[in-house]
Parts: structure tokens; C-alpha cells; sequence
């Protein structure tokens, strides 16, 4: 058989992993007779290569090279299980000659280090076969292991009637999931498309409950209770996608802030801090909300009533069947000491995600100065995806292209009047204050400030 020459050092260090290897698998495992044997052989081999071996003696270069060959003769092997010999009793080692013609591959010592080691001759096939059973051996039998064990552990551990039930089970679970998955679908597609579906009426119901005497949030007050009926919890599932924990959070901070805004709520009384006000509506009906940041002359903390007020008015004004409004800020002549501190931009965020929750169609920015930056830098992370696609920046020529497609010809020209004034110089606070009107519930114009 062919052989290949391995150094006692490299030989001792793969004997010791080989042997451990096939000793554990002849251990565990019957083999055919003829395989057995030369595994055992392989063994012995490797167990006794060292003793076999010649010692180590150091040669001169020239030495080396004159000696002819380095032979080395296998005794032979017994199989320790059976008292008869193997089908190969011994195995002869070649001769290599150390010439400057014999090929690199098969010189057994090397020249350029002056020493002649010993050599174990190993057939390939053997060392192929277990280094093959060392390196895969071990994942492989454990992937059937593992294989054997799943396919046998329910026929073992389990009586047939209940692996049945058990599987039956597992295929009405699946079954529950898919109708459950499906019906969120539709309820996603009956919530985007503006219809009401049974199942959102059910989980209106559900947060409306919510609000019964020993409920979650029944001890609030009735003025506050009041508010959280159908149609507002129609809004947060459409505003939240349905998710109704998510829905009963958003219920319970809409019910504090109602109580903290109870008298403006109630009284709509409140501290005029500039111009915003209704001026009409749009072609599908939806008020629109203006202002012009030039006529303010609050600071912003003290806006939020003023605020407040003009969405409800503007709640008012909307027909059955309309739910939103468009808000116009005009940034033009935008006072910077006014500004600076953007806490009350975060509370109308907070109102509009959830007191006025799916109230807003669109919010037009119109020309916003470049140092107002910092105040878009400290709310836009507070504000969600949904919200921010409604957000439209614009210039003044932009604007009135927009709103002259947006709304009729008369509420574009009353937006179109009102950027044009709040843009003319010669026109003071109170000439402006003097022309700003409103439109009330009847669809009249009407002072905005009486």
C-alpha cells in the first residue's frame, strides 16, 4: 500500500488525537472485520511509533547526503480482540534516496537542517480515513443523534392519541393566528379607508369601558369622562392603528389634560396672543387656520390658550362627516425674544397627538426664518411619522399656488389678502388688527376678536 512519512513529533501529537478518536468509535460502534483491523493496526502503530522508531542523531549536511536510505520496519500487529492473525500481518517501509534528483516531496529528512529524524510510516488511506472521522465524524453522528431522537421522542414519550391532539391543536393555534393576523389587515384597511369596521366598534367599546365606575380610569371626573366617547376613540384607533393598550395610555393622558385645561375648555376665555383665527375652508370642507407669527405679541408660553380656543372654534364650523382642519403658519416677521423657549411647542404637540388627535389634515409652514431652526431641532424628534408627512414647508409664491388649487377662489384670495398685508410695510399692528376677521358657524365673516 502506499505510505506517507511523518516526523516523530508532528506523528506523536496526531497518534495521540487519532487513537483517542478511533478507541471511542471501536468502543461504541461494530465495524466489518477487515475494518476493525487495520483500525487496530493504525492504533498500534501510532502507539508505538516512538519506541519503533530509530533515536534522533544529529548528521553533518554531507553526511546526510551520502546516506543512502532510512528504513524502517514494521513488526508485525496482533488485534488484541482475536487471537488470529489479520488479514496483513506487517507492512514493509519504502527506501527514499537522498539525491539531488529525487523530488522534494518524497526526501524523508530535510537537508537544509542537518537533521534526520525518524519516521513513522502510516498508510494514507488509514490517516485519511481518520482524520475524516475526527473532523466530521463527531457533528455528523451527532446531526443523526439528534434526528433519531426528534423522530422517536413523541412515538416514546407520548401515546399516539395524544400526539394526535397535540398536532390537532397545534393546527387550530395556527389556524386562530391567521384568521387573527387577517382580521388586523382588515381592520388596518378599514381604519385607513375612513370606514368603520364591527371590529373597531368592539374596540371602541372596549376603551370606552375603561371609563365604568371601578375600571381603570373611571375615577376621573365626569367632565372629564365626557369627553372619551365613540367617536373620540374612533380617532386614537385610527391615529394608533388599532393598538388598543397603546389607545388606553393616549385615553388616560387626554383625560389629565382635560382636567388641567378645564376652564378654558369650559369658558373659552383666554388671553388674545395674535392673529389666529378661521378663515374659511377648503374644497372638501375642512376650516383652515391662520396666523402670522409678526402679529404676535405674547411670549409662546402663553399662546396655548389662544390656541386651545381657535381649534375649537374651528371644531365648530365642521359639517358631519369632517374631522380635521388645515393650519396655516405664516413665519414671516417671526419675533426671536418671543421664541426662544420651545417647552410650549412641545405642549401643542402633545395636545394635537392627543386631545386633538386626528384632527389635523395638514399644517403649512410658510417661510421660516433660518434661525428658527433650533425650535424644528427640539420638537421634529418628538413628533411621529403620521404627523410629520403633514408637515409642508413652504414659500409665499408656493403657498398661494397651494391654496389657490386647496380652496375656492374666495377663501385663497381672504389667505392670499392676509400675506400680502402682514407683508406691507406701512401698515401698523393696529391698522392690521382692524381688518383681521373670522368665519363663524353660520359661514359669516365676523371679527376675530370681539
Amino acid at each position: 500500500s502506499s505510505c506517507t512519512c511523518l516526523p516523530s513529533s508532528d506523528s506523536d501529537r496526531l497518534a495521540r488525537e487519532i487513537s483517542i478518536r478511533l478507541s471511542r468509535r471501536m468502543a461504541s460502534s461494530s465495524v466489518m472485520p477487515r475494518r476493525q483491523g487495520r483500525r487496530q493496526r493504525l492504533l498500534a502503530l501510532c502507539a508505538g511509533s516512538r519506541s519503533a522508531a530509530e533515536p534522533e542523531r544529529r548528521l553533518p549536511v554531507a553526511a546526510a547526503a551520502r546516506a543512502a536510505s532510512i528504513p524502517v520496519m514494521e513488526k508485525s500487529l496482533r488485534s488484541p480482540s482475536s487471537d488470529k492473525t489479520s488479514d496483513t500481518d506487517s507492512t514493509v517501509a519504502s527506501q527514499t534516496e537522498l539525491n539531488p534528483d529525487t523530488p522534494r516531496q518524497q526526501q524523508c529528512a530535510p537537508l537544509a537542517a542537518g537533521t534526520v529524524s525518524s519516521c513513522a510510516c502510516v498508510s494514507v488511506c488509514d490517516v485519511a480515513s481518520a482524520l475524516r472521522d475526527l473532523v466530521c465524524g463527531s457533528s455528523r453522528k451527532q446531526r443523526q443523534v439528534d434526528r433519531r431522537s426528534s423522530i422517536e421522542r413523541p412515538s416514546r414519550h407520548v401515546p399516539r392519541p395524544l400526539t394526535r391532539q397535540l398536532q390537532k391543536g397545534e393546527a387550530d393555534l395556527s389556524a386562530k393566528v391567521e384568521r387573527k393576523v387577517q382580521r388586523r389587515a382588515k381592520t388596518k384597511t378599514t381604519i385607513g379607508s375612513g370606514a368603520i369596521s364591527n371590529a373597531q366598534r368592539l374596540q371602541a367599546q372596549e376603551l370606552m369601558m375603561l371609563l365604568e365606575p371601578g375600571q381603570k380610569l373611571g375615577s376621573f371626573s365626569d367632565f372629564a369622562k365626557e369627553y372619551g366617547d365613540e367617536a373620540f376613540c374612533l380617532r386614537l384607533l385610527r391615529k394608533y392603528d388599532g393598538n388598543v393598550p397603546k389607545c388606553a395610555d393616549k385615553l388616560r393622558d387626554v383625560l389629565l389634560w382635560r382636567e388641567e385645561n378645564r376652564e378654558v375648555l369650559m369658558t373659552r376665555s383666554f388671553a388674545q396672543a395674535g392673529d389666529y383665527r378661521v378663515v374659511g375652508s377648503d374644497t372638501r370642507h375642512r376650516p383652515v387656520l391662520y396666523q402670522c407669527m409678526k402679529n404676535q405679541y405674547l411670549p409662546l408660553g402663553q399662546c396655548l390658550d389662544h390656541q386651545i380656543v381657535a381649534m375649537l372654534r374651528a371644531i365648530d364650523n365642521m359639517p358631519p362627516g369632517v374631522e380635521a382642519v388645515t393650519h396655516v403658519w405664516d413665519l414671516h416677521g417671526m419675533q426671536l425674544r418671543l421664541n426662544l423657549n420651545p417647552v410650549p411647542l412641545v405642549a401643542m404637540v402633545r395636545s394635537a397627538e392627543g386631545y386633538f388627535a386626528e384632527r389635523m389634515h395638514a399644517l403649512v409652514i410658510i417661510d421660516m426664518p433660518r434661525w428658527a431652526g433650533f425650535l424644528k431641532d427640539a420638537v421634529w424628534p418628538l413628533v411621529p411619522e403620521k404627523t410629520k408627512a403633514k408637515v409642508k414647508f413652504m414659500t409665499r409664491e408656493e403657498a398661494e399656488r397651494y391654496f389657490g388649487g386647496e380652496c375656492n377662489r374666495q377663501v385663497a384670495d381672504h389667505i392670499i389678502a392676509s400675506m400680502n398685508q402682514n407683508r406691507d410695510g406701512r401698515l401698523s399692528l393696529e391698522d392690521r388688527k382692524r381688518s383681521w376677521m373670522r368665519v363663524d358657524v353660520n359661514g359669516d365673516l365676523v371679527p376675530a376678536f370681539s
